[in-house]
């Protein structure tokens, strides 16, 4: 029983780490997150919210910090604000 537990945990753990290693970092690249292509989670929680209002407010969460990590805040208040009307 512990074993898929642990094995969940190490391929959770694997990839985590194969993620960070080989995400691009934009200053280091000079490329401008706002013109260059977008993050693959920020535009799949921007989907998932625009579908209809999330039952669980974590998918909210998520997608404010993937805008406060891409340094978007203006874009991020631009969604939201959208999303309210």
């Amino acid at each position: 029983m512990k074993i898929p537990i642990y094995l969940s945990a190490v391929l959770l753990l694997a990839v985590s780490l194969a993620t960070l290693r080989g995400a691009p970092s934009t200053e280091s690249s000079g490329v401008d997150s706002s013109s260059g292509s977008p993050l693959p989670e920020l535009e799949y929680l921007k989907a998932v919210n625009r579908v209809a209002p999330p039952r669980d407010p974590e998918l909210l969460f998520l997608l404010m910090a993937q805008y406060s990590n891409a340094n978007m805040q203006g874009e991020g208040a631009e969604f939201f604000s959208a999303r309210l009307k």
